[in-house]
Parts: C-alpha cells; structure tokens; sequence
C-alpha cells in the first residue's frame, strides 16, 4: 500500500474502513485458497493483503478510541486546574 493509498484510507469514515476491510480479507482469503490449489505462485500478494488488513484495522481502532481519548484529555485538563 503506497502513503497516498493509505491517506485516502485516513480520510474513510468508520462504516467505509469496515466495508473495505471486510472485501480485503475476502480476497486475501480467494488468494489463500489459491496458493493451495497451487494456482498462484506469487505469496507476496497474501501477504501484501494481510499488511493492508492490519493498517486497516489500525485505523478502525484510532478511530473508535478518538472520542474516548479525547473525553480523557478532557478530564486530564479540569484536574490540573
């Protein structure tokens, strides 16, 4: 995944990660099985999937912990006053 790639994927809203995420496993889990019917001699492409899978989910998480981050900060800040 090239950083422009991986930016537009910064700029996806939650539900369009989940969507995404769950059609990249669909076709790491398509390249799987191939390589097991010994079709596809390339691992690298699985491998690259499961890379992109994981940013993905990286992104999910930041973004669902965001708001608790930021409520936290914001009780950090009264107690120092």
């Amino acid at each position: 995944m090239k950083k422009k790639e991986f930016d537009q994927l910064k700029g996806m809203s939650l539900s369009e990660l989940k969507e995404k995420m769950m059609k990249e496993k669909n076709e790491a889990a398509k390249i799987r099985l191939e390589i097991g019917q010994g079709k596809v001699k390339n691992v690298h492409g699985y491998l690259a999937k499961r890379k992109e899978i994981a940013k993905i989910l990286t992104l999910i998480s930041e973004k669902s912990l965001l708001p608790v981050k930021e409520e936290e900060s914001r009780i950090e800040k009264r107690m120092e006053k």
